[in-house]
């Protein structure tokens, strides 16, 4: 079994992710969806929870509070002045709340919500040549812009949680951006995500 430390600045979907592609997980269902987004609140996958008991538990309720925070933005919690929600929030990350309501000390429904998956492919490069790999960082969930490289983040929405899983693997490798269909036709990906952005921008404004 592979190990993963979660770093300082990374998402728990990351770090989630990170940990299953070093061991051979292909089953992202419970990380991303039918769509190509994060689902937030972060669970692991069914049958994946040995993977996690050699991370220290501590960082991995840090790396939940952390997202949760930036994703709910200005909503501060931790471990001692909440520590009922972050126990259930921690439960339900394994599937094993019964609870179904609390998180973080505040009533809110367990629906799960979508998250657009956005990267810097600057700070990944950064990273690649420091730690020798890419990983997605916390900013991203909530940021439009990268605050280092002053450059708009890179959507990475694929359609489908398969190819949008593949371009995120592509992304945190340090080799985003075009490749082949089925059919043999080259994808310009930058220009999906670029035109993506446009759409969802004019929708928004119309």
């Amino acid at each position: 079994m592979s190990l993963v430390s979660i770093e300082d600045d990374e998402s728990i979907f990351s770090f989630i992710y990170r940990l299953y592609l070093l061991n051979g997980v292909k089953k992202f269902d419970h990380l991303v969806n039918l769509k190509g987004f994060f689902i937030f609140p972060a669970r692991v996958e069914f049958g994946t929870e040995y993977l996690f008991k050699k991370v220290n538990e501590s960082q991995i309720l840090q790396a939940l509070e952390d997202s949760n925070r930036i994703i709910n933005q200005g909503f501060d919690v931790n471990t001692f002045n909440h520590p009922f929600g972050l126990i259930e929030e921690l439960k339900d990350f394994y599937h094993l709340s019964e609870k179904q309501d609390i998180v973080f000390g505040r009533l809110v429904s367990r629906e799960r919500y979508s998250v657009v998956i956005k990267v810097c492919l600057d700070c990944i490069a950064d990273s690649l040549k420091t730690n020798g790999f890419g990983y997605h960082k916390l900013e991203w969930l909530f940021e439009k812009k990268c605050h280092k490289h002053k450059k708009p983040l890179i959507i990475i929405n694929e359609g489908t949680r398969m190819r949008t899983v593949k371009q995120l693997k592509l992304a945190l490798a340090g080799k985003y951006g075009s490749d082949e269909d089925s059919n043999g036709q080259k994808i310009d990906h930058l220009f999906y995500t670029r035109n993506l952005a446009s759409k969802k921008k004019a929708a928004e404004l119309s």
